[in-house]
């Protein structure tokens, strides 16, 4: 099975830059996890109804990036979701952000574990949740 990669396009607001008008360095992780969103919701995996519906939750608890280029307010940027590693009980989401040149802004990864809503304790990964990366696996 070939690795499929997923897609989200965005800008540079203004609220998101510095007095220079470069993207402040923890916007990234708001665009990153609307990236990931989008692609919850391209599954049909919701994340509000996770959150209303399931017994068990997808929290973030690792989060990285490394940057190459400084992306300007206005900026045209493309967030490729690369991959998507499964483990038992929690999997790891890796973006590429590249601007309209198709130059790479950054790289970063986020660390999802699987846990139950009422204990908090971790869970292996529920099945819905591993059908439906299996495209993304790496």
């Amino acid at each position: 099975m070939t690795e499929q990669t997923f897609e989200y396009q965005t800008f540079v607001r203004l609220h998101a830059t510095d007095a220079a008008g470069v993207m402040y360095y923890s916007q990234l992780f708001i665009l990153i996890h609307e990236a990931y969103e989008s692609l919850l919701d391209s599954l049909d995996l919701r994340l509000a109804d996770i959150i209303r519906e399931k017994p068990y939750l997808l929290p973030i608890v690792h989060a990285e990036a490394d940057y190459s280029l400084p992306a300007m307010v206005g900026d045209k940027l493309i967030i490729n979701i690369k991959s998507i590693s499964l483990n038992e009980k929690s999997y790891a989401v890796l973006f590429e952000i590249v601007n309209n040149d198709g130059e790479i802004v950054a790289t970063a990864k986020t660390v999802h574990a699987s846990i139950d809503k009422t204990s908090r304790k971790t869970i292996p990964l529920p099945q819905d949740i591993t059908d439906s990366f299996a495209k993304f696996a790496s």
